[in-house]
Protein backbone atom coordinates (compact mmCIF):
# COMPACT_ATOMS: atom_id res chain seq x y z
CA UNK A 1 0.00 0.00 0.00
CA UNK A 2 1.48 3.21 -1.01
CA UNK A 3 1.20 6.53 1.80
CA UNK A 4 -1.06 8.66 1.38
CA UNK A 5 0.34 12.22 1.50
CA UNK A 6 -1.58 14.26 4.78
CA UNK A 7 -1.01 17.73 5.08
CA UNK A 8 -0.84 19.18 8.66
CA UNK A 9 -3.98 21.76 9.39
CA UNK A 10 -4.63 23.80 11.89
CA UNK A 11 -3.70 23.06 15.49
CA UNK A 12 -6.46 23.53 18.20
CA UNK A 13 -6.22 22.91 21.87
CA UNK A 14 -2.61 20.68 21.72
CA UNK A 15 -4.19 18.20 18.78
CA UNK A 16 -3.24 17.71 15.12
CA UNK A 17 -6.29 17.46 12.52
CA UNK A 18 -4.87 15.74 9.09
CA UNK A 19 -6.82 16.28 6.01
CA UNK A 20 -5.76 13.62 2.96
CA UNK A 21 -3.59 15.69 0.15
CA UNK A 22 -5.80 15.61 -2.97
CA UNK A 23 -3.88 14.68 -5.93
CA UNK A 24 -3.38 12.03 -8.30
CA UNK A 25 -4.66 8.67 -7.02
CA UNK A 26 -2.59 5.42 -7.69
CA UNK A 27 -4.52 3.72 -10.42
CA UNK A 28 -2.32 0.75 -10.83
CA UNK A 29 -3.10 0.07 -7.51
CA UNK A 30 -6.59 0.77 -7.49
CA UNK A 31 -7.03 -1.54 -10.59
CA UNK A 32 -5.41 -4.38 -8.25
CA UNK A 33 -6.93 -3.95 -5.56
CA UNK A 34 -10.35 -4.24 -7.08
CA UNK A 35 -9.17 -7.19 -9.25
CA UNK A 36 -8.62 -8.97 -6.11
CA UNK A 37 -11.61 -7.72 -4.61
CA UNK A 38 -13.55 -9.46 -7.13
CA UNK A 39 -11.16 -12.48 -6.89
CA UNK A 40 -11.96 -12.87 -3.13
CA UNK A 41 -16.04 -12.59 -3.74
CA UNK A 42 -15.91 -15.09 -6.34
CA UNK A 43 -13.99 -17.86 -3.89
CA UNK A 44 -15.96 -16.64 -1.26
CA UNK A 45 -19.52 -17.34 -3.40
CA UNK A 46 -18.09 -20.62 -4.62
CA UNK A 47 -17.18 -22.22 -1.07
CA UNK A 48 -20.47 -20.59 -0.15
CA UNK A 49 -22.39 -22.39 -2.89
CA UNK A 50 -20.44 -26.10 -2.14
CA UNK A 51 -21.21 -25.61 1.40
CA UNK A 52 -25.20 -24.95 0.14
CA UNK A 53 -25.13 -27.80 -2.08
CA UNK A 54 -23.50 -30.38 0.64
CA UNK A 55 -25.99 -29.04 3.09
CA UNK A 56 -29.29 -29.43 0.82
CA UNK A 57 -27.77 -32.93 -0.72
CA UNK A 58 -27.17 -34.04 3.27
CA UNK A 59 -31.06 -32.19 3.77
CA UNK A 60 -32.66 -34.02 0.65
CA UNK A 61 -31.63 -37.43 2.10
CA UNK A 62 -32.81 -36.87 5.63
CA UNK A 63 -35.89 -36.36 3.66
CA UNK A 64 -35.95 -38.92 0.98
CA UNK A 65 -35.31 -41.66 4.12
CA UNK A 66 -38.14 -39.96 6.61
CA UNK A 67 -40.39 -40.33 2.96
CA UNK A 68 -39.33 -44.02 2.56
CA UNK A 69 -40.00 -44.61 6.28
CA UNK A 70 -43.68 -43.31 5.78
CA UNK A 71 -44.27 -44.44 2.85
CA UNK A 72 -43.09 -48.49 4.59
CA UNK A 73 -45.07 -47.78 7.78
CA UNK A 74 -48.18 -46.57 5.29
CA UNK A 75 -48.43 -49.90 3.50
CA UNK A 76 -47.74 -51.75 6.52
CA UNK A 77 -50.47 -50.42 7.84
CA UNK A 78 -52.43 -50.50 4.66
CA UNK A 79 -51.73 -54.17 4.15
CA UNK A 80 -54.25 -55.95 6.10
CA UNK A 81 -57.03 -53.20 5.19
CA UNK A 82 -55.94 -53.79 1.06
CA UNK A 83 -55.67 -57.71 1.50
CA UNK A 84 -59.49 -57.86 2.98
CA UNK A 85 -60.36 -55.17 0.23
CA UNK A 86 -58.96 -57.44 -2.68
CA UNK A 87 -60.63 -60.47 -0.82
CA UNK A 88 -64.00 -58.75 -0.83
CA UNK A 89 -63.27 -58.05 -4.32
CA UNK A 90 -62.76 -61.54 -5.34
CA UNK A 91 -65.49 -62.97 -3.35
CA UNK A 92 -67.92 -60.84 -5.27
CA UNK A 93 -66.33 -62.08 -8.81
CA UNK A 94 -66.34 -65.48 -7.93
CA UNK A 95 -70.29 -65.34 -6.78
CA UNK A 96 -71.00 -62.94 -10.12
CA UNK A 97 -68.83 -65.54 -12.27
CA UNK A 98 -70.55 -68.32 -10.67
CA UNK A 99 -73.96 -66.73 -11.44
CA UNK A 100 -73.06 -66.19 -14.65
CA UNK A 101 -70.87 -69.49 -15.70
CA UNK A 102 -72.28 -72.80 -13.56
CA UNK A 103 -69.60 -74.43 -15.34
CA UNK A 104 -67.28 -73.44 -12.27
CA UNK A 105 -70.02 -75.32 -9.96
CA UNK A 106 -69.52 -78.82 -12.21
CA UNK A 107 -65.67 -78.39 -11.95
CA UNK A 108 -65.60 -78.26 -7.89
CA UNK A 109 -68.27 -80.95 -8.03
CA UNK A 110 -65.66 -83.20 -10.45
CA UNK A 111 -63.28 -82.54 -8.08
CA UNK A 112 -64.17 -83.53 -5.11
CA UNK A 113 -65.33 -86.26 -6.46
CA UNK A 114 -62.28 -87.13 -7.87
CA UNK A 115 -60.58 -86.48 -4.46
CA UNK A 116 -62.95 -88.48 -2.65
CA UNK A 117 -62.22 -91.32 -5.06
CA UNK A 118 -64.89 -93.93 -4.78
CA UNK A 119 -64.53 -94.96 -1.21
CA UNK A 120 -68.50 -95.80 -0.36
CA UNK A 121 -71.15 -93.33 -0.74
CA UNK A 122 -70.95 -89.61 -1.13
CA UNK A 123 -73.49 -86.34 -0.90
CA UNK A 124 -72.87 -83.78 -3.04
CA UNK A 125 -74.56 -80.49 -1.38
CA UNK A 126 -75.61 -77.56 -3.68
CA UNK A 127 -77.35 -74.43 -3.30
CA UNK A 128 -81.24 -75.16 -4.18
CA UNK A 129 -80.62 -73.32 -7.49
CA UNK A 130 -77.62 -75.40 -8.22
CA UNK A 131 -79.71 -79.16 -7.77
CA UNK A 132 -80.95 -79.95 -11.27
CA UNK A 133 -77.31 -78.66 -12.68
CA UNK A 134 -75.42 -81.08 -10.60
CA UNK A 135 -77.94 -84.06 -11.01
CA UNK A 136 -77.45 -83.95 -14.46
CA UNK A 137 -73.58 -84.35 -13.89
CA UNK A 138 -74.20 -87.14 -11.16
CA UNK A 139 -75.89 -89.18 -14.06
CA UNK A 140 -72.25 -89.63 -16.00
CA UNK A 141 -70.95 -89.74 -12.87
CA UNK A 142 -72.28 -92.84 -11.88
CA UNK A 143 -74.47 -94.68 -8.58
CA UNK A 144 -73.24 -93.93 -4.89
CA UNK A 145 -73.22 -90.13 -5.96
CA UNK A 146 -76.46 -88.54 -4.21
CA UNK A 147 -77.53 -84.81 -4.49
CA UNK A 148 -79.14 -82.96 -1.75
CA UNK A 149 -80.00 -79.52 -2.05
CA UNK A 150 -78.77 -77.08 1.17
CA UNK A 151 -80.12 -73.66 1.60
CA UNK A 152 -77.36 -72.65 4.08
CA UNK A 153 -74.96 -73.09 0.95
CA UNK A 154 -74.69 -69.69 -1.39
CA UNK A 155 -75.04 -70.34 -5.04
CA UNK A 156 -72.15 -71.90 -6.56
CA UNK A 157 -71.17 -73.17 -3.51
CA UNK A 158 -70.53 -76.84 -3.16
CA UNK A 159 -69.90 -79.56 -0.25
CA UNK A 160 -69.19 -83.20 -1.13
CA UNK A 161 -69.49 -85.58 1.81
CA UNK A 162 -67.53 -88.85 1.82
CA UNK A 163 -67.45 -91.57 4.21
CA UNK A 164 -64.52 -90.60 5.79
CA UNK A 165 -63.80 -87.46 4.15
CA UNK A 166 -65.75 -84.05 3.37
CA UNK A 167 -64.87 -81.90 0.29
CA UNK A 168 -65.18 -78.14 1.00
CA UNK A 169 -65.59 -76.32 -2.22
CA UNK A 170 -67.28 -72.85 -0.67
CA UNK A 171 -66.36 -69.83 -2.11
CA UNK A 172 -65.64 -68.78 1.44
CA UNK A 173 -63.69 -71.92 2.19
CA UNK A 174 -61.28 -70.88 -0.86
CA UNK A 175 -61.14 -66.76 -0.11
CA UNK A 176 -60.16 -68.27 3.54
CA UNK A 177 -57.33 -70.19 2.09
CA UNK A 178 -55.81 -67.54 0.13
CA UNK A 179 -56.50 -65.13 3.06
CA UNK A 180 -53.84 -67.77 4.86
CA UNK A 181 -51.99 -67.27 2.00
CA UNK A 182 -51.32 -63.41 2.04
CA UNK A 183 -50.74 -63.93 5.52
CA UNK A 184 -47.75 -66.54 5.18
CA UNK A 185 -46.76 -64.48 2.35
CA UNK A 186 -46.51 -61.17 4.43
CA UNK A 187 -45.42 -62.71 6.96
CA UNK A 188 -42.60 -64.56 4.98
CA UNK A 189 -41.68 -60.91 3.70
CA UNK A 190 -40.98 -59.71 7.34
Amino acid sequence: MSPKILKQSKMTAGTVKFEPKAGARDEKRTEEMRVERERLTAEIRQELAAETAAALQAEKEKLAALWQTELDNFYARSEPEMARLILSISARVCRQELTLNREGVLQWVREGLSVLGDDGPRTVRVHHDDVSLVRALSETVGAGVRIQGDSSLAPGDVMIDGEREQFDARVSTRLEELDRAFHRLADEGT
